[in-house]
């Protein structure tokens, strides 16, 4: 995986950022950091390459959608999945693309977590924004 910078100019929408030869136009946008771990047997594909619909199975028992939290949902979840989940990863979202695509969201067990349900169809949008991966809180 390419390093990925998040680069924010105070004061300044829209600017130029020179990588090698090549300019490139980009803009500031507000985010919302979301937070996942992945079940173990998967290592760090979903961080490196992004999310696999065929990973997300859609029938009676499943939604077919990857869930995400803030970092506050994903620790808690940890607690008690923490045998089973393992490379955490983070995905900066614009936070356009989540109120255009209405992201449906749950509250967790207190106001401090919320939980993002990503459906398999949106996966392909969903992959493009910088993610990277992250280190859980107590793990190394």
């Amino acid at each position: 995986m390419a390093p990925v910078y998040d680069l924010t100019v105070e004061g300044v929408h829209t600017y130029f950022v020179a990588v090698g030869s090549t300019d490139f136009l980009v803009h500031n946008c507000d985010t919302t950091d979301m937070y996942r771990v992945s079940p173990v047997g998967r290592g760090s594909d979903e961080a490196d390459h992004g999310l696999d619909p065929a990973n997300f199975p859609r029938n009676d028992e499943l939604d077919g959608a990857a869930h995400f939290g803030n970092l506050e949902r994903v620790e808690d979840f940890l607690i008690t999945h923490g045998e089973t989940h393992g490379q955490g990863m983070r995905v900066s979202v614009p936070n356009s693309w989540i109120e255009d695509r209405e992201i449906e969201t749950w509250e967790g067990i207190d106001e401090t977590m919320v939980e993002y349900v990503i459906p398999r169809e949106l996966f392909g949008e969903f992959n493009n924004p910088p993610r990277s991966r992250w280190v859980p809180k107590g793990r190394s």
